[in-house]
């Protein structure tokens, strides 16, 4: 076959093994990492290099197998390509190079590659077409890399357009290349509206500038953002959306634009609007109740303090005549009237420890006294002292165990302890001897949450334990409440006041109190107080 020369992308020179190449150029194929191989004019295969026999899995015979070394070939959509119809056999036949068609080859063990070919005419110093030679690019991995990339451009637009937010790209020039389905949705205009930067008609005119100037400053600084601003929805509305955005960049650290996300706020934003309206409705009638309150409190403390110190003398004056009234009629007077005079001698005793009560309460809630440290220890053995004869008279034994040192108002602890002991003290069993136990240990992060103690500070629990009455667990906490009392007063007397002192004292000190109690059993009341004020 005699063709001429068509075209100048062809091999010329002059070989005796081989038609057009000499013995260096044969080396120079040789030793080509690409697959290199030649045929003559009828196609028989007459040249190949290694690289050619690894890719084909095989090694062609020479002078006998024609156009390809390939087990079988085939074209991309999986279709057998015919050895008359190769790529190699069109070289041939019409003198011409062939190059951009991908074909797939198959090895005898059944693996197949992705090729593409660059076969070219070779023609003798006449003009006359004596070979062709064809250059074989393995793109197998390529191709699996574009695949990928293609499985992930879809995957991502799928993710994209299902997404309930609206997502967004751009390139390095600020021009956005992609919106996805939600926000075409939202928008209700064309990509093509939408691309580069169509977008920003959406834009309500109030929100434009502070938009822009996030965006472009974003941009140049390559920092992601956060932006709140009103879109254009389908139906006119402007509402309101959260637009986050994140540089993006290529794997060798290039910069490629931004991919963002937005959000529809406007809902929650207008409740969010509204409740702080609410709130600061709220907030203003609570504060004037506050001051209304601590009015109503002031004037309340101060009543309680004039009425305690008026009523005073008159009741002094009413013990005082009872008492002379009771000399002077000692041997005159039958049991009933003797009994009258000494109700009204206990009953003006009982209303002047009330008064008294009421003053130390009224004087607790306008109290404005330092906290200083405060050594409880010497408060309860001062306090022990004071009751040295009552514990003589019970035959009670008190157990004082280490106390510490906190920050506390030095005569309200006084009166604390007063009462607590003297409680213990007071409801004693006949059939028992009292047993007193005073004890302290630092309050658990468990005890701080489980009575809302603040997490920041350190605590101290006072534990004042007796053997006496007791009382029914039911009334722990009514027994705190001014006024109010679980025994008659002939047999265990009181005003009823001496709890609330103690919780109002601890309340001074942002701390608490509660009891545990058993009929018969004994009460343990549980003092948590903090170290430290402030």
């Amino acid at each position: 076959m005699t063709t001429k020369k068509k075209n100048s992308d062809t091999l010329t020179g002059k070989s005796k093994s081989l038609p057009g190449i000499d013995q260096l150029q044969l080396q120079m194929l040789q030793g080509l990492p690409a697959a290199t191989y030649t045929c003559d004019s009828k196609g028989r295969i007459t040249f190949y290099n290694e690289a050619a026999a690894k890719l084909w899995g095989r090694e062609p015979k020479l002078g006998v197998d024609q156009w390809c070394g390939s087990y079988k070939s085939y074209r991309t959509d999986g279709a057998p390509v015919p050895s008359e119809t190769s790529l190699m056999s069109v070289v041939l036949k019409e003198g011409r190079a062939v190059t951009g068609e991908e074909i797939v080859m198959e090895r005898p063990n059944g693996e197949r590659l992705h090729v593409l070919p660059h076969p070219r005419p070779i023609f003798d110093s006449k003009g006359n077409l004596v070979a062709a030679i064809n250059t074989l690019i393995d793109i197998t991995d390529l191709k699996k890399v574009d695949n990928a990339l293609r499985e992930s451009e879809v995957r991502f637009r799928t993710v994209a357009n299902t997404a309930p937010v609206l997502i967004w790209m751009s390139d390095k020039n600020k021009n956005c290349t992609f919106f996805n389905k939600g926000w075409m949705d939202f928008t209700g205009r064309t990509f093509e509206e939408e691309a580069g930067i169509g977008w920003v008609k959406g834009l309500h005119p109030n929100d434009l500038e502070k938009c822009m100037n996030m965006y472009v400053t974003s941009f140049e600084a390559r920092k992601n953002f956060y932006l709140e601003y009103r879109l254009r929805r389908h139906d006119g509305e402007y509402r309101w959306i959260a637009s986050r955005g994140e540089p993006r960049y290529l794997p060798d650290g290039t910069f490629e634009g931004f991919i963002g996300s937005c959000t529809d706020i406007n809902d929650s934003k207008m409740n969010a609007a509204i409740l702080e309206e609410r709130i600061a409705e709220r907030t203003k009638a609570l504060n004037e109740a506050v001051i209304q309150l601590e009015r109503s409190n002031l004037e309340l403390a101060q009543f309680a303090y004039v009425v305690t110190h008026d009523l005073q003398e008159p009741l002094r004056k009413v013990k005082t005549f009872t008492d002379r009234l009771m000399v002077k009629t000692a041997r005159k007077l039958n049991e009933d009237e003797n009994l009258y005079l000494m109700k009204i001698k206990n009953s003006a005793d009982r209303m002047s420890g009330l008064i008294k009560d009421v003053l130390n309460y009224s004087i607790l809630t306008r109290s404005a006294e330092p906290y200083i440290p405060t050594d409880l220890n010497y408060i309860a053995k001062h306090v022990l002292t004071d009751f040295e004869l009552l514990i003589t008279q019970k035959k009670a034994t008190v157990e004082l165990g280490e106390l510490p040192v906190i920050e506390a108002v030095h005569l309200q602890m006084n009166q604390l302890f007063n009462n607590l002991i003297g409680n213990s003290l007071k409801f004693t069993s006949s059939e028992k001897k009292p047993v007193i136990k005073i004890s302290s240990s630092d309050v658990s992060e468990v005890e701080k949450t489980a009575y809302r103690l603040d997490r920041n500070k350190r605590y101290v629990k006072i534990s004042f334990a007796d053997n006496g009455i007791g009382f029914n667990q039911e009334y722990a906490e009514q027994i705190f409440e001014i006024f109010q009392r679980l025994n008659g007063n002939d047999e265990y007397p009181g005003t009823g006041i001496g709890l609330a002192l103690c919780k109002k004292i601890i309340s001074n000190h942002q701390g608490t109190i509660h009891a545990e109690s058993s009929p018969g059993v004994g009460a343990t009341f549980h003092v948590l107080l903090p170290k430290k004020q402030f």
